[in-house]
């Protein structure tokens, strides 16, 4: 990862899930440019799979991007699995079809926030921003 850490106190670590490599390349490099150290998965089971292995390490995410349709398992599916795991970490559910089916259910389990795709990538880097500086300031 290069560059310089731009404005935040330390790096904080977000992990990235979308089974749509060109969008998830995109976004993870929007996000390391500012400032992020970025985890990648390209589906539920490869997002819980990391999960599993950060936690173990005792590196447990800042935050969680996550897309909802995803192979082998949903955003929503990982986001109920990691609330039982680290209810702690805030949960950021991305979908195509934000309708209520989706919302509803995320915001009830738990996540910070539920963006309809396509989001404008500056208006996510605003967005997880201000959810870290809230969980920072929190603690």
């Amino acid at each position: 990862m290069t560059g310089m850490n731009q404005g935040a106190v330390t790096r904080a670590r977000v992990v990235l899930a979308d089974d749509d490599e060109d969008w998830r390349d995109l976004l993870a490099g929007s996000l390391e440019l500012a400032g992020y150290e970025v985890s990648q998965a390209a589906d539920g089971l490869e997002l819980r799979n990391l999960l599993e292995v950060l936690a173990a390490r005792g590196s447990v995410p800042d935050l969680v991007v996550s897309d909802h349709r995803m192979p082998h398992a949903t955003g929503l599916e990982v986001l109920a699995w990691t609330r039982e795991r680290t209810p702690e970490v805030p949960f950021i559910l991305l979908s195509a079809m934000a309708a209520p089916q989706i919302r509803e259910p995320a915001l009830e389990l738990g996540a910070v926030a539920v963006f309809a795709k396509p989001v404008d990538i500056k208006f996510l880097l605003a967005q997880v921003g201000e959810i870290l500086e809230r969980k920072a300031s929190s603690h």
